[in-house]
């Protein structure tokens, strides 16, 4: 585990001041969930509640509610008598995963697609602009959020509060891979404005055979990825 939980380089936190809008626990578990998505904590490495409580001066309750929570979304296991674990990123996690996240994303983009109104799309046009922006600056962890903003914005949209809770639990899991896979792929911010463009001209265009294709085509490589990265690091 990192020296320091607070201060680890690049958290979403950034040092800022714990929130009083959220609770206590879902800001642990949002710190936390930040370090296992970037591989700071890793596959199988303890995660040991009385040292998470000292280092980010919070209480043991707080950080066994934020435990849990992380384990909705699949980040931690929990284990009798040996405590929380990073769940491990293995080839069939992987592969379980992206079979159920490309059916979920595929419905999700049709269903914008059909139901949309004018202006409805204005949001994923202005996240275009803002992305093409980000990769002439080269600036990944801002890109890395607005991909992630596009997911956010098609739920609003939807306004169905099942697959938002679906999608949420997910989306750490997601990220993760999604992180994983960029550490071995140089255009990885280049290909992905590539397909968020795509994405947003066949959804004007109410194509939904080129969005499935999109879709399909994009996660498939990066599942290829993820695969490679693993096997890479196990060599």
């Amino acid at each position: 585990m990192s020296d320091d939980l607070t201060r680890t380089p690049g958290s979403l936190l950034g040092g800022e001041r714990f929130e009083p809008r959220r609770s206590l626990a879902e800001q642990i578990a949002k710190h936390l969930e930040d370090l296992i998505v970037r591989g700071v904590l890793r596959s199988r490495e303890r995660v040991q509640e009385q040292r998470v409580a000292r280092e980010l001066g919070v209480s043991r309750g707080s950080v066994r509610e934020a435990l849990l929570i992380l384990e909705t979304r699949h980040l931690i296991e929990i284990l009798p008598r040996r405590g929380a674990m990073v769940t491990d990123l293995t080839e069939h996690s992987v592969n379980s995963l992206y079979e159920v996240i490309v059916t979920l994303y595929t419905f999700m983009a049709k269903k914008v697609a059909q139901v949309w109104q004018e202006d409805d799309l204005q949001p994923f046009l202005e996240l275009s602009a803002q992305m093409r922006c980000e990769v002439e600056a080269a600036d990944q962890p801002a890109f890395f959020s607005s991909t992630f903003e596009f997911g956010q914005s098609a739920i609003e949209l939807l306004k169905n509060p099942y697959l938002e809770e679906i999608l949420r639990d997910l989306a750490p899991m997601a990220l993760r891979t999604r992180f994983f896979a960029d550490t071995i792929n140089r255009n990885a911010m280049v290909e992905g404005l590539e397909f968020y463009d795509s994405l947003v001209d066949a959804a004007l265009h109410r194509d939904l055979v080129a969005i499935e294709r999109l879709i399909h085509e994009y996660y498939a490589r990066q599942q290829r990825l993820v695969i490679q990265a693993l096997q890479a690091q196990a060599a």
